[in-house]
């Protein structure tokens, strides 16, 4: 699974429906320092070459091979950026043969520096200067300990570097929109692969995590350029409530994309607190919400507790935030937002809103615990969207998600 600490993934063997690494490289966008691309594939030159023959040359050959009378449906898959760049790529490996088996074509973006390591070893270092060498166990001194010691890291990392780092991260997002850089350049295919489908290219997103900002200036992008995108699926979405309403919002407003194809998928608040960051007993969300992001307490697309009517409150969300709260929960739901799911799930809500409640998910060759990295190793989240995108029943199923 994609914990944050842990050692590197082991280098998993060929198989039928394991891609080579080279394979993975054709199928990705690398992005580096201020939304430059990184360009990993030495027959063709820069940013602008790279982008090209991932989103525009290999699909549009693949399409008129694999899709002569069928929509030609293109998947944009933004990674998380919990994963470096090496452990990216063997997602990929095993991740891409499941979209390209099933009629779809997949294109990956991935960040060249995972920010788990930098988080992690800040964490260590705050947890050291706070409480020494000794770090807190996860059971034994108490949930109270745990509570003083998480509110402690997150006013440590609420200091000037922690911050810093996440807000260069959304910066670099945000610059990947200026011309020539990567969320421009794969508009910029996109709309060219759309001519050349003549009415028949689906274009679909899907992010994890901060892939979600990907997603939602792609979404921004491809609107101004008129192209409409069929689905767009997030796991976890790490940008806050404002990000969501300045893009999510105008594109289901502007039936750019169809309300009904826009898909949350969310732990519960109690398998949030149960997870972990490093020392941090509580999920990457909750260290992004409360210590990270702009406020003690802003509110996340991907936090349950942002859906949840009974807590649109100053005991979950900074007062500043209240509006955007009640702003989201109002244009998602459509009319009053369902009270009480968050902490425990509920399999009554609508299908827009999936929330894990699961302590574990089934990858396919064992379980793994639920927690913030857990979705795309989890069956029964990458067989829906797969399903989602490609319209009926898979033509290959999935059966191995054991990165």
């Amino acid at each position: 699974s994609s914990g944050l600490i842990g050692p590197a993934l082991a280098r998993r063997q060929p198989s039928e429906m394991c891609w080579s690494e080279q394979e993975a490289y054709w199928h990705t966008i690398v992005t580096g320092n201020d939304g430059h691309v990184v360009n990993r594939l030495p027959h063709v030159a820069g940013e602008k070459g790279n982008v090209h023959w991932v989103s525009y040359q290999q699909p549009l050959k693949w399409f008129k091979t694999n899709a002569r009378n069928a929509p030609w449906r293109i998947a944009i898959y933004a990674h998380g950026g919990l994963n470096s760049e090496g452990d990216s790529i063997e997602r990929i490996r095993l991740l891409g043969p499941c979209f390209r088996e099933n009629g779809i074509f997949p294109v990956f973006t991935t960040w060249k520096s995972g920010w788990h390591e930098t988080f992690g070893s800040m964490l260590t270092d705050g947890m050291k200067n706070l409480f020494g060498e000794q770090i807190v166990p996860r059971r034994g001194l108490g949930d109270m300990l745990v509570e003083a010691s998480d509110g402690a890291l997150e006013v440590f990392l609420r200091g000037v570097i922690g911050k810093s780092i996440w807000s260069e991260m959304k910066e670099n997002v945000t610059r990947s929109t200026e011309t020539g850089r990567g969320i421009d350049q794969l508009a910029e295919q996109l709309k060219r692969l759309a001519d050349d489908s003549r009415g028949k290219l689906q274009v679909h997103l899907v992010g994890h995590s901060a892939g979600s900002f990907i997603c939602g200036r792609l979404l921004s992008e491809l609107r101004q350029k008129n192209i409409k995108v069929k689905s767009c699926t997030l796991y976890a979405p790490a940008c806050d409530l404002k990000f969501a309403l300045d893009h999510f919002k105008p594109a289901i407003e502007g039936h750019q994309l169809a309300r009904s194809e826009f898909r949350i998928h969310v732990l519960s608040d109690r398998l949030e607190r149960d997870d972990s960051v490093g020392p941090y007993q509580k999920s990457l969300l909750y260290l992004v919400s409360r210590a990270l992001d702009r406020w003690h307490k802003t509110p996340l697309l991907g936090l349950a507790n942002a859906f949840d009517g009974a807590r649109a409150t100053e005991e979950y969300w900074h007062s500043d935030t209240l509006d955007q709260v009640k702003h989201w929960q109002k244009f998602f739901w459509g009319s009053s937002a369902p009270k009480g799911f968050a902490s425990e799930g509920n399999p009554k809500l609508s299908g827009n809103l999936q929330v894990l409640s699961q302590a574990q998910v089934n990858v396919g060759t064992r379980y793994i615990k639920s927690s913030h990295g857990c979705f795309d190793n989890d069956l029964d989240v990458i067989r829906p969207t797969l399903k989602n995108i490609f319209g009926s029943n898979l033509r290959r199923d999935v059966i191995d998600l054991d990165y």
